[in-house]
């Protein structure tokens, strides 16, 4: 019978990388493509917002101002309101607690 021998372990040298700066620069062109592509594409969106025409555009802005408007008044409103609930509270406590 014969037995098996084991062959000696063969290690190759490791080979070093071949110097690819062509496709570096390459992909660096594509990568400044992209994000050209994306900002164009960003910068073509319209917001919902935006006119078609200047017209449009004026009552859209007066909309925009009468929003702003009412939401200042209601802001107003609410300060008041704290105001006069804070004041009653202050006159209940005086007859509450005399000091």
């Amino acid at each position: 019978m014969r037995t098996t021998q084991p062959q000696p372990f063969y290690l190759q040298e490791s080979h070093k990388s071949i110097d690819r700066t062509f496709l570096d620069r390459e992909n660096q062109t594509i990568k400044e493509d992209k994000i050209e592509e994306q900002i164009k594409k960003e910068q073509s969106i319209k917001s919902a917002k935006q006119p078609p025409s200047t017209k449009n555009g004026k009552i859209v802005a007066q909309l925009l101002e009468k929003e702003r408007i009412k939401k200042a008044e209601k802001q107003e409103q609410i300060k008041k309101e704290e105001q006069e609930r804070l004041a009653k509270k202050k006159n209940i406590i005086k007859y509450v607690i005399p000091f």
